[in-house]
């Protein structure tokens, strides 16, 4: 407030004592220059609003800022002719008056005009024994006074001012209305309708100076005028600027006693349009004060900002939204408004009326150095763009995932085995020779028997040398196995991550020529676990997870040192929803392998009982199992609580220092 008082008193050089305590802000909304005049009657109408005004003390020329109760005790008092000279230029805010009152008593005048007076802080008091009126009052008020009463003091008869209040019609409208009809009147040979009328100040009622005997025929002169104008629903578009502001600065500019109960207005920032409902006069004004603000600089309408993103990436949000835009899934920009939205019960709208802006499309840029955002648009897009920001850059929670592999391996296997070596004498010093033989021994071609090997298992031998000797094998094995790999990682909601643990096997190659050959380096085989999972955090108590998880090893060494080694590979890639805090299977796969053999001599085998003795036989059976298991955990706290509360677990069971200094008991003496 100080501040307007001060520019006031530079641009019209006067000089105006105030207060330094005078508080209060005042904002301003110009789209063209101020004229002085204007300037210094927004100054008295703001301080007027506040409770304060500006006054000419006697003796002194200066300006003195007092509260509005007490400018009537401290103003100097005017006449009538200073009034008239003093208001060419700068005149003070409140003004007493000394009116003389030649024709009228001064009791009837201050009766007849106190109504015109503003409250508080309007004060007419009659002077009986002077003959005059002292009016104090704000100088609008003191001027409209003084009209009153040159009126009243006119007419031949005793005039009474009346003000009529308007209900629904324009004030302005019906006071040209109602001179024309008056002159039609006179042109009709009818009597004239003596008085006159006046526009209040407050712009909602007319003052009606006339003989108490025309008063009836102006009230219904008046009456007959004010006929409720037909209000029409306009959608104009707010031109960048936002909404809600421009409807506020609508109705300040405006000002709402002039505009009266058929005007509404309503600001939609989402959509950047304002519903106006008023008569056609006032539209014409709202298109008015739109094209102004349309006219505003390009840097006022179209400023630039910057957005400081905490926890996204600026380019990759600046990515969404351009593909939020461009797509039409998001509105940034303002759009002309449809037909749809007028008010179905309202006519049509000539083209010259609506106001249209162009909306420039919005510029974005993205700054990784400070992971900001920097934007330059309409005011209304850059807000929009602001609430969007703070639905995108949210931090997002993370996950610990746990995998855990198990590889199961059963096998059971059993071999029995009889074999047989006998001689036979015959006639004629003749030799027979029976074996049944099926690799459980070994014999030499000169041997007069057979000898057992040295196997694992049970193994017996029953010796005659020069007559028969038998062997017998029996062996069982039983093997099982179990290998765990429990890879963890953590993991931001929809990132990916990967977790290897490989070994690698070299093999070589051999490149031969004519005259040389060199072993070189030929590759190399991989063989671990590799994990690769991607979770997307739902609102419940679970999450959408992508995952491909692999185990594999080498079962043999190569069989030449240019081949790589074979390897088995077990792996699974599938999406699910898992719980949060359950360990959950999440697939496998089960290998069982059964086999049998045997060997016998023809016929001998088959003998019952007597069998057993000409036969071989083997049973094996094997069982693998392939399982992978997945455990999450997702870590909402926004502090990182559970997060370190897990990490000192590990770091407690692996013996990790954390840091923290350790106080040693000391010894004070």
């Amino acid at each position: 407030m100080a501040r307007l008082i001060d520019l006031a008193a530079e641009r019209l050089g006067l000089t105006i004592n105030y207060d330094t305590k005078l508080s209060g802000t005042v904002t301003l909304r110009l789209n063209t220059p101020m004229t002085d005049e204007e300037l210094w009657a927004l100054t008295n109408r703001m301080l007027a609003s506040r409770g304060f005004t500006t006054i000419r003390m006697a003796d002194d020329d200066a300006l003195t800022v007092v509260q509005l109760s007490a400018a009537a005790g401290l103003a100097r008092v005017e006449s009538p002719d200073e009034l008239i000279v003093a208001g060419q230029f700068a005149p003070a805010g409140f003004r007493v008056v000394m009116v003389p009152a030649n024709t009228r008593d001064a009791e009837q005048l201050a009766t007849a005009v106190r109504p015109l007076l503003s409250t508080p802080g309007g004060v007419v008091t009659p002077l009986p024994s002077l003959g005059d009126l002292l009016v104090a009052d704000l100088d609008p008020r003191v001027r409209l006074v003084l009209r009153a009463i040159e009126k009243m003091e006119r007419e031949s008869s005793p005039v009474v001012p009346v003000e009529v209040h308007i209900e629904s019609g324009e004030v302005q409208q019906i006071l040209t209305t109602a001179a024309q009809i008056a002159a039609k009147r006179v042109a009709s040979g009818n009597a004239i309708l003596r008085g006159s009328l006046i526009p209040s100040g407050d712009g909602r009622s007319i003052l009606v100076v006339a003989p108490e005997s025309e008063l009836d025929s102006w009230r219904a002169l008046i009456a007959q005028l004010d006929s409720r104008v037909a209000a029409e629903t306009i959608t104009y578009s707010a031109g960048g600027v936002p909404a809600s502001q421009v409807a506020g600065s609508l109705t300040t500019l405006l000002g709402q006693p002039i505009l009266g109960d058929r005007f509404h207005v309503i600001g939609d920032d989402p959509t950047g349009s304002l519903i106006v409902t008023a008569t056609a006069a006032q539209h014409k004004q709202v298109v008015e004060i739109l094209a102004r603000l349309a006219e505003s600089p390009e840097a006022v309408r179209r400023p630039t900002r910057t957005f400081r993103l905490m926890n996204r990436d600026a380019e990759e949000v600046v990515a969404v939204v351009r593909s939020l835009v461009s797509t039409g899934v998001v509105a940034l920009s303002s759009r002309e408004p449809d037909e749809g939205t007028r008010a179905p019960d309202t006519a049509a709208t000539p083209p010259q009326t609506r106001y249209e802006a162009a909306s420039e499309e919005l510029q974005l840029t993205a700054d990784p150095a400070t992971n900001s955002i920097i934007a330059i648009g309409e005011v209304a897009e850059l807000e929009r763009l602001e609430r969007l920001l703070k639905d995108l850059d949210v931090r997002r929670p993370q996950v610990l995932l746990e995998v855990l592999i198990v590889s199961l391996s059963e096998s059971d296997s059993l071999d029995l085995g009889v074999e047989i070596d006998a001689l036979i004498n015959g006639p004629n010093d003749t030799v027979a020779k029976l074996s049944s033989l099926f690799g459980l021994s070994s014999t030499g071609a000169g041997a007069s028997g057979i000898e057992g090997n040295r196997g694992a298992g049970l193994t017996g031998i029953v010796l005659n040398p020069g007559d028969f000797s038998v062997v017998l094998r029996a062996l069982q094995s039983l093997n099982q196995g179990r290998s765990l790999s429990i890879p963890k990682v953590l993991v931001a909601s929809n990132e990916q991550a990967s977790l290897n643990s490989v070994l690698e096997q070299p093999y070589t190659t051999l490149n031969a020529s004519d005259t040389v050959a060199t072993t070189s380096f030929g590759g190399s085989s991989d063989a671990g676990t590799e994990v690769s999972v991607r979770p997307q955090i739902a609102e419940g108590g679970h999450l959408r997870l992508e995952y491909q998880i692999s185990l594999s090893a080498f079962v043999g060494a190569a069989s030449d040192p240019s081949v790589p080694p074979p390897r088995q590979q077990n792996s699974i890639d599938s999406v699910a929803t898992i719980p949060d805090g359950y360990t959950i299977a999440v697939g496998g796969i089960e290998l069982t392998t059964e086999g049998y053999a045997e060997t016998g001599i023809p016929l001998l085998s088959d003998i019952p009982l007597l069998g057993e003795a000409f036969k071989n036989r083997s049973k094996s059976g094997s069982r693998s199992r392939f399982y992978v298991f997945i455990r999450s955990t997702i870590l909402r706290d926004r502090d990182f609580e559970d997060l370190k509360y897990l990490s000192d677990l590990r770091s407690t069971e692996m013996d990790i220092d954390d840091g923290w200094p350790e106080p040693q008991p000391r010894v004070i003496r």
